[in-house]
């Protein structure tokens, strides 16, 4: 190969710095397409609605947001998942996002009827605009800076300070999205959880937190009482824990131990807070059970399921009527309850919880309080020891019962 055959094959943007074909970087350049072309197609076919071009307008902001949230997501990605070749194709999306960007702002200059003066006057009224035409010219300044030569010109140090500007951009990007949406703001909402979640990755990173799933909860709102979760809960330390790590001394010199549902739902950590009960039990400590049942930690639903507190299972029911013998008070919703009793209805499943222990039992009912059950479970639920609900200032919405 000569000389510029060489270097044009090692610019062209699915080969390696060497020049060869690189696969990886081939398919994610397909991929970071494919929008572009559905909307071409839809175009095409006539599919795209009344207003095409606002359409078309839209889905490609739209995707703009998108390939700036996943190429921030690369760093993470890279360290949580051991692919350092993650890395090549950052570029990539980087500068996918100028090109969605471009055709986006030049679709809504064609939709002004290429009236420049008025796309300027425009600009300057309205403030969402503005905002999303100071992101467009800095993912410009980003895409122009982004060859290896300017690397070397500006040096890594200034390139690196200069490029953080994408931090910036998609906060810009993604307020201008909730600007702009008059009714749904779903999508930007979700956008932020994401950016927060990228964001607050890269500051535990800086603080030498860089190995290890975060629990990451995504929190939605369709309406007013509906709150849906994604919930992602792997490879979290907690869950790490097996028999080597429960210290005898310690746990006798507690006066009482807590273990939960959540951790009885992997073997290692049943292991662990086996071990820990058999050491409280002998040494004459007290065992708290709460039954903190989760259904998608029992891998009894998917990660959309997040807002799912209950679904029957026998086999769960089964394993944690293991535990209740073991324990001194035992601690659960009535769903929490009707998973240890392996029943539907309230007073059955707390006679069957209490058949196979002596704790005391604790239902909660939410804002109604709770209700007590030292002994036998009475022919009323509120005949038990009835403690009032009261009001409380919520800090974290999640788990906030």
């Amino acid at each position: 190969m000569t000389a510029p055959a060489a270097t044009i094959a090692r610019k062209l943007p699915w080969n390696d710095r060497a020049g060869r074909f690189a696969p990886f970087k081939a398919v994610v350049l397909a991929l970071v397409a494919l929008p572009a072309l559905h909307v071409l197609y839809r175009a095409l076919a006539g599919t795209l609605g009344p207003r095409p071009l606002t359409e078309a307008i839209h889905v490609l902001g739209d995707w703009t947001i998108y390939l700036l949230l996943i190429t921030l997501a690369v760093t993470p990605a890279r360290r949580l998942l051991d692919w350092p070749k993650l890395i090549q194709v950052r570029r990539i999306l980087g500068l996918a996002a100028l090109a969605y960007i471009l055709v986006h702002f030049t679709l809504y200059v064609v939709d002004s009827r290429l009236d420049l003066a008025f796309v300027a006057t425009e600009i300057v009224k309205r403030i969402y605009l503005l905002i999303g035409f100071v992101a467009l010219l800095g993912l410009v300044a980003l895409g122009v800076t982004s060859t290896d030569g300017m690397i070397k010109r500006l040096g890594a140090i200034r390139w690196n300070r200069l490029h953080r500007l994408i931090y910036v951009i998609t906060v810009l990007g993604i307020l201008h999205y909730y600007m702009q949406s008059k009714l749904d703001v779903s999508q930007p909402v979700l956008m932020t959880g994401l950016f927060l979640w990228l964001m607050g990755y890269r500051l535990m990173a800086s603080r030498g937190i860089k190995d290890g799933f975060v629990p990451l909860v995504l929190l939605s709102v369709e309406n007013d009482t509906t709150f849906p979760l994604i919930f992602v809960r792997e490879n979290c330390a907690d869950m790490a824990i097996g028999e080597d790590d429960i210290d005898e001394a310690l746990i006798r010199s507690a006066k009482a131990i807590v273990v939960t549902g959540t951790h009885f739902s992997r073997p290692n950590t049943d292991a662990a807070q086996r071990k820990a009960m058999r050491i409280a039990r002998a040494a004459g400590r007290k065992v708290v059970f709460d039954i903190d049942y989760r259904p998608n930690l029992w891998g009894l639903a998917g990660h959309g399921a997040g807002e799912e507190r209950y679904i029957k299972s026998d086999r769960v029911s089964a394993h944690l009527q293991t535990v209740l013998p073991g324990c001194d008070l035992i601690v659960g919703t009535e769903e929490e309850m009707r998973i240890a009793g392996g029943g539907d209805d309230a007073l059955s499943v707390l006679r069957k919880v209490r058949s196979l222990t002596d704790a005391t039992l604790v239902l909660k009912r939410g804002p109604m309080g709770c209700v007590v059950f030292p002994g036998a479970i009475p022919e009323r639920i509120e005949d038990g020891i009835v403690g009032r609900g009261f009001p409380i200032e919520v800090h974290n919405v999640l788990g906030a019962g």
